[in-house]
């Protein structure tokens, strides 16, 4: 069992108004000085634990942040993401709203990415992040045995994830 890292992004668990600057729930969710920081703090988290190496989880947003740190990194094993928006441009044409303008584009990372062995999870009934966001990143690479899709009958963007964890860890990534 390989040590773990889970990640979101900037202020997605947080309401604005606790100190997260307003650019960063918004047009630069996925900016560069974001990924830096996501990776010192993935750095000083090997540390403290004494791990080599490890794999990053992330969830919606959180998913491409996990993909931008990896892409830069040669100490992530697996990349796993869930209901994950892996490809902001196709994303902000699909529901027709602003781009991401200082974002990074996990998608413009599909080639440092693909020899990473990665698993994504996508519900649906996502109509968040439905299964045509991740299928514009996967057009980006190589499909090797190193990438998998698995799209979970019945879930959406929120159901039922968290409740559902532990099962869907034993048949889809362990």
């Amino acid at each position: 069992e390989q040590p773990s890292v889970y990640l979101a992004r900037p202020c997605q668990y947080v309401m604005p108004a606790t100190g997260c600057s307003m650019k960063y729930w918004t047009s630069h969710r996925y900016a560069e000085e974001v990924v830096v920081a996501t990776s010192e703090a993935i750095s000083q988290i090997k540390k403290r634990h004494g791990v080599q190496k490890l794999e990053l989880f992330g969830y919606s947003g959180g998913a491409a942040i996990a993909a931008l740190v990896a892409a830069r990194r040669d100490d992530v094993t697996r990349l796993i993401t869930v209901a994950g928006n892996m490809d902001h441009e196709y994303w902000t044409a699909y529901h027709n709203v602003s781009p991401l303008s200082g974002s990074l584009n996990a998608a413009d990372y599909a080639g440092q990415l693909q020899m990473i062995h990665q698993i994504h999870l996508v519900g649906d009934e996502d109509v968040n992040v439905p299964l045509e966001v991740i299928n514009a990143y996967l057009n980006r690479i190589d499909r090797t045995g190193k990438v998998s899709v698995h799209e979970i009958p019945d879930y959406d963007h929120e159901c039922c994830w968290a409740e559902n964890w532990n099962r869907l860890l034993k048949i889809y990534v362990n």
